[in-house]
């Protein structure tokens, strides 16, 4: 139970590293097999999905004008089923 939570700890802290590096970048410059944008033309928003290369967490960040508003962090078995999720907001 330790390592799990040692884990997900991790991923978390790992995520909020990775936010200021992908809008120093731009939004555009974010790409790769695992990564996915969705732009809302309703509010302005942006969505981006960082998914791990071994497919078993799934990290969801929702930006509004520039700024990380919320992150979901899915964790999902062998076989890409979730398991569980945390959500950080604001």
């Amino acid at each position: 139970m330790k390592l799990v939570a040692t884990f997900k700890t991790t991923v978390f802290l790992l995520g909020l590293l990775a936010s200021p590096a992908c809008l120093a970048q731009g939004w555009d410059a974010v790409d790769g097999p695992n990564v996915r944008v969705l732009h809302h033309d309703n509010d302005g928003s942006r969505t981006i999905f960082l998914r791990s290369p071994d497919n078993r967490t799934l990290t969801k960040k929702n930006y509004t004008n520039g700024v990380l508003n919320m992150m979901t962090i899915y964790t999902m078995d062998v076989h890409g089923n979730p398991l569980g999720s945390k959500i950080v907001d604001g």
